[in-house]
């Protein structure tokens, strides 16, 4: 049994197949985000939801619909009445990797702290 509110962050699903999490999870959740809905479906941790039809490919958010879409963030006002299960698959696009890491290579910089 999930508690809720609950946040998954699923990383390095690369290959056809090669999942961990239960589909039925996916099927359950109140938000899934993808960093790219097609490799996702391809390679990644809803690829086995999707085939037994336990939830649709439009149902996927791209990474960067979500993030231009407040209404689907968690709130941050205090309260405690989002309850949702969400989860987040980073099947690995390399440009998004890339920039990722010059943010934190300049966050560090602008810190001063080593590498």
């Amino acid at each position: 049994s999930i508690k809720h509110p609950l946040h998954i962050t699923c990383i390095g699903s690369d290959a056809t197949g090669k999942m961990e999490l239960d589909p039925k999870l996916a099927a359950n959740a109140d938000l899934l985000v993808a960093d790219c809905s097609l490799q996702t479906a391809e390679r990644g941790e809803f690829e086995d939801a999707l085939k037994q039809q336990l939830v649709e490919l439009d149902s996927v958010v791209e990474l960067g619909k979500f993030i231009e879409r407040e209404e689907l963030h968690r709130n941050r006002d205090g309260k405690d009445d989002d309850c949702r299960l969400t989860i987040f698959d980073s099947s690995g696009v390399a440009v998004q990797d890339c920039v990722i890491a010059a943010m934190v290579n300049e966050a560090l910089v602008q810190r001063e702290m080593p590498m």
